[in-house]
């Protein structure tokens, strides 16, 4: 999460905390590979370095420009 609120563009994105403990579906399906980010039906799992959330976001999320 430091990673990601680090990141200057981040007023323009859009995020969501999930608790995956209040959900058996997401906690089986996500347990193992905390953190998660979403975006356009997409995953980046962890383990997330800065440079792979950096390319995975400029790929997926953030204006070009």
């Amino acid at each position: 999460m430091e990673l990601l609120l680090s990141l200057p563009e981040l007023p323009s994105l859009e995020l969501r905390v999930v608790d995956i403990v209040s959900d058996d579906r997401l906690f089986e399906r996500y347990a193992q590979c905390i953190p998660v980010l979403a975006a356009g039906g997409e995953e980046l799992t962890s383990p997330i370095t800065a440079t792979t959330l950096r390319t995975w976001l400029d790929q997926r999320v953030l204006p070009q420009g």
